[in-house]
């Protein structure tokens, strides 16, 4: 009888670390600086997952949108960022007219989405 409510405890504390954990995931995009919860308009080009706490610590700010989760809520304050910022630069490429592109871009080659 004790097994069987220790089990039933330990699957109900599981159960509710799993909904924890599961809402601590948040997206970003190539570009952005805003993360975002799974189902918001703006994601519909990229969609990279991290946690939130990655995000907080790599400089992304919650999105006003689709309001994603904006505190911590597991124990581990501690994580090593992973995420990397990089700077978007102007495209490096011209357009039909001889304008030079004015889209901006974060990608190695210095050209935009369109140029590449």
């Amino acid at each position: 009888m004790i097994r069987a409510a220790i089990k039933f405890v330990l699957l109900f504390l599981l159960l509710c670390l799993s909904d924890i954990i599961s809402a601590q995931a948040v997206y970003i995009t190539k570009t952005g600086k805003k993360y975002h919860a799974d189902d918001c308009r703006y994601l519909s080009r990229s969609k990279i997952e991290t946690t939130l706490s990655q995000a907080m610590a790599g400089g992304y700010t919650a999105c006003s949108v689709c309001d994603p989760p904006t505190t911590v809520t597991t124990p581990r304050q501690s994580e090593t960022p992973s995420i990397r910022r990089t700077e978007s630069t102007q495209c490096t490429a011209s357009t039909k007219a001889g304008n030079r592109c004015k889209r901006m871009t974060t990608n190695a080659n210095g050209r935009c989405f369109q140029h590449q």
